[in-house]
């Protein structure tokens, strides 16, 4: 399992939790290692929703049901 795959795991366990501080945490440093993984950036824009932060969250969806790799994503929505 790569780097990224590790704290996107991590991220849904936290999210799991209701741990959404760390979850969000988590999903902003797979990205930053994988930035075309719309899953995760839907997941990031999930927590940073559950945290309050609609206004990020809502560029967030954006980006991760936007271009290329959105196909794997428009399920999610």
């Amino acid at each position: 399992m790569s780097q990224a795959e590790e704290l996107f795991s991590s991220g849904n366990e936290a999210n799991a939790r209701g741990d959404f501080a760390l979850a969000a945490e988590r999903y902003r440093q797979a990205l930053a290692l994988t930035p075309a993984w719309p899953e995760a950036r839907h997941n990031y824009a999930s927590a940073l929703f559950q945290l309050g932060q609609s206004d990020e969250a809502l560029e967030q969806f954006r980006n991760a049901h936007a271009g290329p790799n959105a196909v794997l994503s428009r399920g999610m929505l």
